[in-house]
């Protein structure tokens, strides 16, 4: 059975909770029909890691920020707990071939900022 993240908010709060449902449709109406928090946004959750937590060596750079383009629309990236062996070439070659900006392939990658 599906699992869907929905994201509740009213005043300055804001929850995530996790449920099962046959469609995304029926956590909705579940949610409007027993809470007074208006939902902002549903996830389905496709993925799903069993294995243990990874130690904590420090031995990584704390993030990057990555600007990536195509056809003139530019979208800002952040990534965490880049491996150090990861360089801005690499990693724009890796943002190339997997993600996209704009529904479209990544033509370039105009910045990456690093922080360790």
């Amino acid at each position: 059975m599906p699992e869907f993240k929905v994201t509740l908010r009213q005043g300055q709060k804001t929850w995530v909770e996790y449920v099962e449902a046959d469609t995304w449709k029926d956590a909705l109406s579940f949610y409007k029909t027993v809470s007074t928090a208006r939902v902002v946004k549903i996830e389905q959750v496709v993925y799903r890691s069993n294995e243990e937590f990874v130690p904590d060596d420090g031995s990584y750079w704390k993030m990057a920020k990555v600007i990536a383009r195509r056809d003139g629309i530019a979208r800002q990236y952040l990534f965490h707990n880049i491996k150090l062996s990861i360089t801005p070439q690499k990693l724009a070659e890796l943002l190339k071939q997997y993600l996209r900006v704009a529904n479209g392939k990544i033509e370039g990658v105009v910045t990456v900022l690093w922080k360790r």
